[in-house]
């Protein structure tokens, strides 16, 4: 489903390994202080509850904060603790490397942190080396579905 920016539509770009971690954490506390409330140790509860809050609010600012809007006049990075709006007519250029890289007219770049970098097709699989790969360059002697030195 594509929403249309023309009608005022918002795309967020956020991992979505982010969001499901950040609910994991999110039951895991809940479970922790739970346990402690029905076991009847109330002040442990109220003790572990204030540091495990604290530990789901970084979570929250590093894994659901962290994004970058993208509308029809702007796009909008939140890092950190930092929201920058960048109007369209200010990006000159968007590059997709580790991180999502805006750079605008003036030649300043912004770093998009919450953007997930592109997925690299290949790694950690053994090549099948025929008489010459495609993938690695390299010529081998193996028969194909042959996997080892």
């Amino acid at each position: 489903m594509t929403k249309d920016l023309a009608q005022g539509g918002v795309i967020v770009l956020r991992a979505v390994s982010s969001v499901i971690t950040f609910w994991a954490l999110a039951g895991l506390a809940v479970i922790f202080v739970g346990d402690a409330a029905i076991r009847g140790r109330v002040e442990l509860a109220l003790r572990a509850g204030g540091v495990i809050a604290f530990i789901l609010w970084c979570a929250w600012v590093f894994l659901i904060r962290m994004s970058v809007r993208v509308d029809a006049s702007a796009l909008s990075a939140r890092n950190l603790l930092r929201w920058v709006r960048i109007p369209w007519a200010r990006v000159a250029d968007v590059e997709r490397r580790a991180q999502l890289r805006i750079t605008l007219d003036d030649g300043s770049a912004v770093e998009c942190w919450a953007a997930r970098s592109p997925r690299v097709r290949g790694r950690g699989r053994v090549c099948e080396r025929t008489a010459h790969c495609r993938r690695c360059g390299r010529r081998g002697s193996r028969r194909p579905g042959r996997m080892g030195p």
